[in-house]
């Protein structure tokens, strides 16, 4: 008895010597073939159909997963390939996409109720509307307790018109810094800091060291 003969080949020759031909094995396409079709039923059990992704929606996989044999006793699983003539999986309509992370904007300036706004108008843009306007605009962030609006010639023209405004809370304050900060009014951008409330309740309003300049 040869003991390095392998399993399969001793089963060759025993069904050689008992003159019975031994089962042709089956062909990795017909192996893959019946995977494929298992596969397939198993994924229309669970409510797919041929070109559409898997799941509530649509969202999964278009294509039933094979078994590719690597080896005599080793292999993979992969998607197998889209059925011809089908249009490449879309992400499916009523799934909303993923919207891009916003940045962070910076605060400038220590948080208090009382904000500064430069470059929303440039010199001599001021008018007697303007106050009331920027006041009435403004409560949608919180209750406004007042508005100042002071215009200085000597200032480069992005720093001239200083608006302030308080508000009754810190929380509206910093509201109203976020969302007007860098935003594009009459084709300027506006900068927007926390202002001392101090300094505003003194009526010291002149340009200083808490202005950033």
């Amino acid at each position: 008895m040869d003991l390095n003969v392998s399993g399969d080949e001793a089963y060759r020759r025993r069904m050689q010597m008992s003159g019975m031909a031994p089962p042709a094995a089956a062909s990795a396409a017909e192996f893959a073939q019946d995977e494929e079709s298992f596969a397939q039923k198993m994924m229309r059990q669970q409510g797919w159909k041929p070109g559409e992704g898997l799941g509530s929606q649509g969202q999964g996989i278009t294509s039933a997963l094979e078994h590719k044999k690597t080896g005599r006793t080793s292999g993979s699983i992969i998607q197998s390939a889209p059925v011809a003539g089908l249009a490449p999986q879309q992400a499916p309509t009523g799934v909303p996409a993923v919207a891009p992370v916003p940045k962070k904007k910076k605060v400038k300036g220590r948080p208090s109720k009382v904000v500064l706004l430069r470059n929303m108008v440039g010199p001599g843009d001021v008018d007697d509307d303007l106050q009331g306007e920027v006041a009435e605009e403004c409560t949608k962030y919180g209750e406004v307790d007042a508005v100042r609006v002071l215009e200085d010639g000597n200032l480069a023209a992005e720093k001239a018109v200083r608006i302030f405004i308080r508000f009754f809370r810190q929380e509206s304050a910093m509201k109203a810094l976020v969302d007007l900060n860098g935003r594009f009014f009459g084709g300027r951008t506006v900068d927007v800091i926390f202002f001392s409330e101090q300094r505003f309740n003194d009526d010291d309003l002149s340009p200083g060291n808490d202005d950033f300049e």
